[in-house]
């Protein structure tokens, strides 16, 4: 989900698997996987065993 971040910038919220929340700042053109990539370097997660979901696209 999209939210508007300090700076006029946006940012993108990801859940973890382990019920934590992770914001990665985006730019129009942050690629998907930066930022599964990002999300899991931080939670230490492999990011080849995990994919992005939207709640609203399921």
């Amino acid at each position: 989900m999209a939210a508007p971040a300090g700076g006029g910038g946006s940012a993108v919220s990801v859940l973890a698997p382990n019920g934590r929340r992770h914001t990665v700042k985006v730019t129009p053109s942050t690629v998907l996987l930066q930022v599964l990539e990002d999300t899991c370097r931080r939670q230490d997660f492999n990011p080849c065993e995990y994919d992005l979901k939207c709640p609203w696209a399921v």
